[in-house]
């Protein structure tokens, strides 16, 4: 899914969208699917948030990537799989709201 048909439409419409993208794009992650494409696209977008992560670096936030932020759909066995991801501390006493604001605009790019 590109976003390129998009860069002439106004800010907040893009920014619209590539939220309804994402959220697309997580819910077919949570589903949960025994195929080889099913399991190639969770991958492909597991290794693409977590080069995010890494490039990025710390930025207001403490992070952490942890493999388990998420969960699939279970299964009619009652099994579920893991959907990794990157973890933010907002709730440490030492937070600031500028320290929030600097990993928003950080996420945004």
């Amino acid at each position: 899914m590109g976003t390129d048909s998009l860069v002439t439409l106004t800010g907040e419409f893009v920014t619209l969208r590539r939220a309804e993208m994402a959220d697309a794009e997580f819910d077919f992650e949570c589903r949960i699917e025994d195929t080889a494409d099913y399991h190639a696209r969770l991958d492909r977008n597991s290794r693409h948030h977590r080069e995010i992560f890494l490039r990025r670096g710390k930025v207001g936030l403490y992070t952490n990537w942890v493999e388990f932020i998420a969960h699939t759909d279970y299964d009619a066995r009652g099994r579920c799989g893991a959907i990794p991801g990157e973890k933010a501390v907002f709730m440490n006493p030492r937070t600031r709201y500028e320290d929030i604001d600097r990993f928003i605009a950080a996420v945004r790019g």
